[in-house]
């Protein structure tokens, strides 16, 4: 998981936004729940019809799990439950139904997972209308939105995602989350991550057979510029593979982060 820089000053078209507003007052105004319901579901489109501008602020991944196609198609995943929030049983963040703010990019088999599980910290007074701060609550489930929390979720040997706290809330939230949105349980996804861990213990241990070797041979006095030239390459691949646009990007910079080689962070993006 990255941090996805969301929405960075950037709103979607004028004419969705005003779709948006309309049905948002219309659900305000609706005399009960069945009703709002009713028009949520019926206007189910509107979300996907922003789909590919959310694209655009993960470089085509899934913001939860940094898939590309390997999380099975995307999904506009809505953070805080429309119709129906979990744990505690509650209506849902109705107001929020058309609200882009509220919208996450992700994979179908993490959106079916989470469903509208929403879990707030024991003694949060759950949102309940939009007259509510819903930023007073304290919820568990890691937001990709927030710098803070993605940086709860590290990696482990072989790309297992595990919470980068020893203990407490941070890594309730962290155990949970990974639970939730399945980023240990789907088998491609795992392979995946694996695949990219690997290839960074390759290319790492060839970079520090090369640096051994470079310095045997300045040490002898001879030198070659073909071997700095295939250090230097490795480096750039290395960085490359940390870069927001790549797979799996959060897992090499694990990696390369935890490496008992302390020069392996310089190639962190």
């Amino acid at each position: 998981m990255i941090h996805i820089n969301y929405p960075g000053g950037k709103k979607p078209p004028a004419d969705w936004l005003e779709k948006a507003e309309a049905l948002t007052n219309t659900l305000k105004v609706a005399p009960n729940k069945a009703t709002r319901d009713k028009i949520i579901d019926d206007n189910a489109h509107l979300w996907g019809e922003i789909k590919e501008w959310l694209e655009g602020f993960s470089n085509g991944k899934c913001w939860f799990s940094e898939a590309r196609d390997t999380y099975s198609h995307w999904q506009v995943e809505h953070f805080r439950p429309k119709k129906q929030a979990r744990e505690p049983d509650r209506d849902g963040y109705w107001w929020r139904a058309f609200d882009y703010l509220n919208y996450r990019l992700c994979g179908g088999v993490g959106n079916a997972k989470k469903g509208c599980y929403f879990p707030l910290q024991t003694g949060t007074l759950p949102a309940s209308c939009p007259e509510d701060n819903c930023d007073d609550e304290a919820h568990i489930l890691i937001d990709p939105i927030r710098k803070s929390d993605v940086d709860l979720i590290t990696f482990s040997n072989g790309g297992v995602a595990v919470p980068a706290a020893a203990d407490g809330w941070d890594r309730e939230r962290a155990v949970k989350s990974i639970e939730r949105y399945k980023l240990n349980d789907y088998p491609p996804l795992r392979r995946a991550r694996e695949d990219i861990w690997n290839r960074c213990k390759v290319l790492v241990d060839e970079l520090e057979r090369l640096i051994i070797d470079r310095k045997r041979a300045e040490e002898a006095g001879k030198h070659s510029p073909t071997r700095n030239e295939k250090i230097e390459s490795t480096k750039l691949a290395l960085h490359d593979m940390t870069l927001p646009s790549a797979p799996f990007s959060s897992v090499a910079r694990a990696f390369l982060l935890h490496d008992n080689r302390a020069w392996a962070r310089y190639c962190v993006a």
